[in-house]
């Protein structure tokens, strides 16, 4: 229990420094001395700083599927489990602006990335079509779609309803991230993205999204 504290005193101290700094700018040396512990004690934990910041993102993304899975499994009509999943997708920087702060000062740092965390980061991105795409085999026999081409469909149906989500993320955060890479900045503000998020009328977005894909995938 004690090790597993200090574990999650480490991510958090080393989150938080992330954010301040940016990914590139944050050292090991920063994190144990904002701590005032030795630097042997975050390699007990972690290998490197590549392993810190993966476990970080694995974490999350284990959270993330399990909230669709419940999505899946929760019994609702098709366009409310939609409605449940855009709201999952688009609540992100409000429930986790941290984690989302994060992630955005990875993505913009990508090309400066080790091989093992771009490769990750890439790696993973298709689980989110995955995600929608078992929310979609649950309800399979509503959707307009051909019987003998019914998996090459739902695969083409996931990625409209997640480019629909990424759509969102451009639209209301792109701005934000041209302005970084403008003025020259690595990371990201947590001021600045709550006050975006202030502007985001969130459910109006959910509604308009399920709007969207239930004319597309209904018969």
């Amino acid at each position: 229990m004690k090790n597993c504290k200090k574990k999650e005193e480490i991510i958090s101290t080393g989150s938080k420094l992330i954010i301040e700094k940016g990914y590139l700018n944050t050292s090991i040396q920063d994190i144990t001395s904002k701590m005032g512990i030795a630097k042997g004690s975050f390699y007990t934990y972690f290998k490197s700083k590549d392993e810190f910041i993966l476990t970080i993102i694995f974490n999350k993304i284990s959270e993330f599927k399990t909230e669709v899975e419940e999505i899946v499994v929760s019994e609702c009509t098709l366009e409310e489990a939609m409605r449940k999943y855009f709201l999952h997708a688009l609540s992100v920087p409000a429930k986790e602006p941290e984690f989302f702060i994060l992630l955005m000062n990875l993505l913009n740092n990508i090309n400066s990335l080790s091989q093992k965390i771009s490769k990750f980061l890439l790696t993973n991105t298709p689980l989110k079509y995955r995600g929608v795409k078992m929310i979609l085999e649950k309800y399979s026999d509503e959707l307009d779609m051909e019987v003998k081409k019914s998996s090459e469909e739902l695969d083409r149906y996931s990625v409209i309803i997640c480019n629909l989500v990424n759509t969102f993320y451009d639209h209301k955060f792109k701005p934000m991230m041209e302005t970084y890479q403008k003025n020259n900045n690595h990371h990201f503000d947590l001021v600045q993205v709550k006050k975006s998020l202030e502007s985001i009328d969130l459910e109006a977005e959910v509604n308009f999204l399920t709007k969207i894909t239930m004319k597309i995938i209904s018969k």
